[in-house]
């Protein structure tokens, strides 16, 4: 097996283990059951519908059988967005990154089995300008979604799914 080729599996088994880490980590997330309405400490009103996520901060002020608490792998926040669904800009975004850290992973390992070919290509002229657009179009897009995803929350036009049910049909 040539260095390249070992290289490019060793990369790939450092972005399966990072992966692994982060569908095994999970966090907790306490979720209405019901639409319910509290009184901040300094007497503003808030409400959480049915579903969504309640603050952690605002826990003590909401009734205690209101909510219930579901746990949820940390890459689910790479990918779905706040409505809880999969968000295709967030996917794009993510898998993008796992590309182009894939090919870095690939040319350090590739330089310390003794390939140094690459890595010196990479040093001596940099990322092609053609990368930058690559990765830089997909986090513009990326941040208009957004601002999109936002505005159409604002407007309430956009519909939200309960915590834990994303998919990518969703």
């Amino acid at each position: 097996m040539t260095n390249s080729v070992a290289a490019q599996l060793i990369a790939l088994g450092v972005l399966a283990l990072i992966s692994l880490i982060l569908l095994v980590v999970r966090r907790s997330i306490p979720v209405a059951k019901d639409r319910v309405t509290y009184a901040s400490a300094d007497g503003v009103s808030h409400t959480v519908q049915a579903g969504q996520i309640v603050p952690r901060a605002d826990l003590a002020l909401v009734p205690a059988g209101s909510y219930t608490t579901k746990t949820l792998p940390l890459l689910r926040a790479l990918v779905v967005g706040v409505d809880n669904r999969t968000s295709t800009s967030k996917t794009v975004v993510f898998a993008w990154t796992y590309a182009v850290a894939y090919g870095l992973i690939s040319l350090v390992v590739a330089k310390w089995l003794g390939s140094r070919a690459g890595y010196d290509n990479l040093i001596s002229n940099g990322l092609r300008e053609e990368y930058w657009l690559f990765l830089g179009g997909t986090y513009a897009s990326a941040i208009l979604a957004k601002y999109s995803a936002t505005a159409q929350a604002a407007g309430s036009a956009k519909t939200s799914a309960e915590v834990g049910t994303a998919n990518p049909r969703s």
